[in-house]
């Protein structure tokens, strides 16, 4: 049932909501992999790669596919009945909704925030009682953070140079631990697990998940007045 809180909303309002989680779902890789429909590049054949290695099983079903398609191919022209219905499915369905709050590119308060404003809370809550989930964020985030500060501090970085940072500090990962789920949705990722993780991978993280910071095409990350000159 669609929260009391959310059918408050003008339906301008709504259509805003519906693109910010459409634009955080699809920039957790392991949703972008299966959509065939976003006008972003695709998907590096390395990474493509790692989720075939990993026998990757399908997290969105039909209904998924048609929830996030429609917004894509809307141009802004739904219904607020059908907004209503497609921010209340990733909110109520536990998958989808983990996946949002793992590429939610602010901090975990603003993401506790927003899931309350739109009326949320709860299943958010529920989710923050799921350590598997817990570890996945953490893991994305750090990575993600890692660029934000080198970029501050260089002005000007390349994205491998990055990689090494982050391989000095953080070393390698190759266990499973706390990043598969025994039973359940969503019981294996690519994108969240630290044994995947690579340098083409965190240009796929950088895509999305730091989206604001400017990303040259030959793998140089711009800070600030850098990012407006170019």
């Amino acid at each position: 049932m669609v929260s009391t809180t959310l059918q408050r909303f003008k339906r301008d309002e709504l259509s805003d909501i519906v693109q910010f989680i459409i634009a955080n779902l699809t920039s957790n890789i392991d949703v972008f992999y299966e959509l065939d429909v976003l006008k972003r590049p695709p998907l590096p054949t390395e990474v493509k790669k790692l989720y075939r290695d990993a026998k990757y099983t399908p997290l969105l079903k039909k209904k998924d596919h048609e929830c996030i398609n429609k917004v894509l191919r809307s141009n802004g022209t739904l219904k607020k009945r059908e907004l209503l219905a497609i921010v209340d499915h990733v909110m109520t369905t536990r998958y989808l909704l983990e996946a949002f709050c793992i590429a939610y590119v602010g901090d975990d308060e603003s993401l506790g925030s927003f899931c309350a404003m739109i009326g949320y809370s709860e299943n958010y809550k529920r989710l923050l009682k799921d350590f598997v989930y817990l570890k996945r964020r953490k893991h994305v985030h750090r990575m993600a953070a890692y660029a934000k500060a080198a970029v501050n501090l260089y002005g000007v970085v390349r994205v491998d140079e990055v990689f090494n940072i982050i391989k000095y500090f953080e070393g390698t990962d190759k266990s499973d631990d706390g990043y598969k789920r025994e039973k359940g949705s969503y019981r294996f990722t690519v994108m969240a697990d630290p044994k995947n993780f690579n340098v083409i991978m965190l240009y796929a993280y950088l895509e999305g998940l730091a989206g604001n910071i400017p990303l040259t095409i030959d793998g140089l990350l711009l800070a600030g007045v850098f990012g407006r000159e170019y």
